[in-house]
């Protein structure tokens, strides 16, 4: 375990250390899971040796809960859920907290985690040692299944854990 990558020689021990079998876990400041790529390249790792001991990025964010004691149903803009749920959405029915004592007022209780797993497959593999643009890694990454920070923002506002006004807050594009 290796508190935080932030300079060239603990990327380098980080690399090393994976290529001799041991399984390393890391932080890394980055916005998104597929921006950790080119931020291991700038730290001058060989594209070759990423794209050999990498297998996954995990990029969470914690987002504030709804408050379970004061919460409430509303209609928020179509315009804000479709830039939340990445498409239209008629209708949709979400909940938000009206403020009470519990939450001092805010809505909010606790925090809920949102989360985007890139799996490294063949593909991504390819792309990384052949310093592919991080457009191309995004379409490898979404074939191998990955869900943006955003859309599972999404699906925990929709199941009522958060509001997408703080999806919005938290998550950048």
């Amino acid at each position: 375990m290796i508190g935080e990558m932030r300079d060239q020689e603990t990327a380098e021990i980080s690399i090393q250390a994976a290529m001799t079998g041991h399984l390393v876990f890391s932080t890394l400041h980055t916005n998104d899971a597929i921006s950790a790529i080119p931020r291991l390249l700038d730290l001058q790792i060989p594209d070759y040796l990423v794209a050999a001991t990498l297998e996954g990025v995990l990029a969470q964010r914690l987002v504030r809960r709804v408050c379970s004691e004061c919460r409430e149903s509303y209609e928020p803009p179509a315009e804000t859920v479709a830039a939340v749920a990445g498409r239209p959405i008629a209708g949709a029915t979400l909940t938000r907290g009206a403020g009470c004592v519990a939450c001092r007022g805010t809505g909010f209780r606790g925090r809920v985690g949102i989360f985007e797993l890139l799996t490294i497959t063949d593909d991504v593999r390819d792309a990384i040692a052949a310093r592919a643009p991080r457009a191309t890694l995004r379409v490898l990454a979404a074939n191998a299944g990955l869900v943006p920070l955003r859309a599972d923002g999404w699906l925990r506002a929709e199941a009522g854990f958060t509001t997408i006004e703080e999806v919005i807050r938290v998550v950048q594009e």
